[in-house]
């Protein structure tokens, strides 16, 4: 291999990629970057076996090959490089990586690529894969407002992942960690020619996606064991999550026998009360106690060794319970009690200016939705309060 490529390019390829490689493994190679020419330009790669990623980088080529090297090295080394042309080129009898930018000249140790998993640049050329294509940042705003209910927690590894559910011409995403549940829907500009399809892709990796896929259209593969995502110069390719993922309709509530208190208020005025709340909430479970009444929603949080936080935002209150008393009706307040970091989640995730919060008692159920798109649904389990 011997080529010329710029500074600024490789360094913006190695930051990307080096995310995916891991040091948890036994196989030396996973902690590198892979380096390879294919087409006229250097493909720059990374996997930690369940994910991988190759991105496609503009430059000279002289001579064809391919090495890895490690990825933290090379990423510091090039990063402290100037932003000018740097060459690269390889002696495959020791494996070495030689790099030379302006006075500066560098040799770095490698490992045969030959002994790097594979990694796909493209859709292998084989049946059995569904494909549907949309822009990169309509996907980025699904992944942004669903991604974050997926579970952290190993123990049940099908809530890791992120349900992509295509049916038509709607693709809808949905995650659920078993306290709480987040789903949107956007139409596609093209109609699936096929009957639908679901893949259970990981949380983890679609994190990084507002970055390697900044713009442009991204066009989604799905097999029975893969999903690959293929942008303008970047591939990504991760294993899908095996199991059935819960049917998250079922958790949605339907509100058919019971009249629900519906709350629609700023996003903003909510979310900076619910980042007060939640200071007086640390030592207590994170709970709130949301209490909407008469134009009003109040938030109540309180710590024993901290002291007490209620604050209360406008709000549009409807179907309150009322009783009689001297002839006049009075309202009742709902209260239920939330973990108010699902709250904000729920909140930072979006940047529409109403949203509405649907209840009924406090041991049920709360959904979160945006005003006026019924596409986005937020739903949090409520939380115990103790009286």
């Amino acid at each position: 291999m011997k080529l010329t490529i710029l500074q600024n390019g490789l360094a913006k390829a190695l930051k990307n990629v080096s995310r995916f490689t891991t040091s948890k493994s036994s196989l030396a190679v996973l902690n590198n970057v892979l380096l390879r020419t294919a087409d006229g330009s250097l493909e720059v790669g990374a996997t930690n076996l369940e994910t991988g990623v190759i991105e496609r980088v503009g430059a000279r080529v002289e001579e064809d090959g391919a090495i890895t090297v490690p990825a933290r090295l090379l990423t510091d080394y090039v990063n402290a490089l100037p932003d000018e042309q740097i060459e690269l080129w390889i002696d495959e009898t020791t494996q070495t990586l030689y790099l030379r930018c302006g006075k500066d000249k560098t040799t770095i140790k490698g490992i045969s690529w030959e002994e790097f998993p594979i990694l796909n640049s493209a859709v292998p050329n084989v049946d059995g894969w569904e494909t549907i294509e949309l822009p990169a940042q309509q996907l980025n705003r699904l992944i942004e407002t669903v991604a974050f209910s997926a579970a952290t927690d190993e123990s049940r590894p099908i809530l890791t992942a992120v349900l992509f559910d295509v049916a038509l011409r709607h693709l809808t995403l949905a995650a659920a960690d078993g306290y709480r549940l987040a789903s949107d829907t956007v139409l596609l500009a093209e109609q699936f020619d096929g009957i639908g399809f679901s893949a259970n892709v990981p949380a983890k990796p679609l994190g990084s996606f507002d970055t390697l896929f900044p713009d442009g259209v991204i066009r989604l593969s799905v097999n029975s064991r893969q999903a690959i995502f293929e942008g303008d110069n970047i591939t990504v390719t991760t294993q899908l999550q095996s199991g059935k993922f819960p049917d998250y309709q079922q958790i949605i509530p339907t509100y058919k026998d019971v009249e629900p208190v519906i709350v629609t208020f700023n996003r903003v005025d909510l979310l900076k009360a619910a980042q007060r709340a939640k200071l007086f909430a640390a030592d207590s479970a994170n709970i709130v106690v949301f209490s909407p009444y008469d134009k009003k929603l109040t938030l109540s949080s309180s710590s024993a060794e901290l002291g007490d936080n209620k604050t209360e935002i406008a709000a549009d209150v409807e179907g309150l319970k009322t009783y009689r008393k001297d002839d006049e009706d009075i309202l009742v307040s709902s209260t239920i009690a939330f973990n108010i970091k699902y709250v904000i989640n729920i909140l930072d995730a979006h940047d529409c200016e109403q949203m509405k919060l649907t209840i009924t008692v406090e041991s049920a159920p709360g959904v979160f939705s945006t005003v006026g798109n019924d596409d986005f649904v937020g739903v949090i389990m409520p939380m115990r309060i103790n009286r």
